[in-house]
Formats: structure tokens, sequence, C-alpha cells
């Protein structure tokens, strides 16, 4: 039996390769969003981890409710943002229809991010969701 999980959440800081997050890490005198060498990061940075994200959660559209990812690049927002409301119109038969996208800033001093969210779960069926789990 499959169980539903109410959310998976990406927060990884991505860099398009190891050069250059080892660059921009020796500059960074604080932990402001800095990151550290030994954190993961992705061949294709960013971008290329959050559309991986975002294609790999069609598959379990039907056991989470939101899935969830911090964008640190404002011109990736729209990127991610983009690819998702393509997916919303390319469906197949027997899958669940992209329903909800939503985006929270967060910031802190000179540095800001947002957190992007999509659900495959009309208002609703989460509404549902969250009365079943007694929220």
């Amino acid at each position: 039996k499959i169980r539903p999980i109410e959310e998976v959440a990406t927060t990884v800081k991505q860099q398009q390769h190891e050069q250059i997050m080892k660059k921009e890490n020796s500059r960074t005198t604080s932990n402001n969003f800095g990151g550290t060498d030994s954190e993961l990061w992705c061949q294709g940075g960013e971008v290329a981890f959050v559309s991986k994200i975002i294609s790999e959660s069609k598959q379990y559209a039907h056991q989470c409710l939101w899935f969830s990812s911090l964008i640190s690049r404002h011109a990736n927002l729209k990127k991610m943002e983009k690819l998702l409301l393509d997916m919303k119109k390319g469906r197949k038969e027997k899958q669940r229809v992209l329903r909800a996208i939503k985006r929270i800033r967060m910031g802190a001093g000179h540095k800001s991010s947002t957190i992007l969210l999509w659900s495959f779960w009309n208002k609703s069926e989460r509404m549902e969701w969250s009365r079943i789990r007694g929220w």
C-alpha cells in the first residue's frame, strides 16, 4: 500500500559546476545563503536540478499533496514556473493535472530567494486531505 505524504521539499544549494561553487564560497564571509564546499551541487545548476524534480513529481502526484523547492535566483524562477505551466498543458491520460502553483518570497539582507510550490490536487481535494488528517 502506498502511504500519502503531505510535502516533498528540496533545498539543496545548486551550482553549475564545482569550480563556480568553490569560487562563490571563497568570497562568502558569512553564512547568509553562502554555503560550504561540502554542500551538494548539480551539473547544470539550479535549473537542471529543479527541472528534474518537477518532471519526477508527476510520478508521485497521486500520493503527495505539495512539492516545493527553494529557488535562489529570480531569473530561474520564471523558467521553473514556465516549466510547470507547460506541464499543466501537456498531460497524458490517467495523470493528475497540475492544479496549483504558489510562491513564498524570503529574504535576508541583500539576498533573496523564493520557495516554489506546486500541487496536483485542486482546492477542495486539498481541503479534504487536510480534514482527513485533522489539520
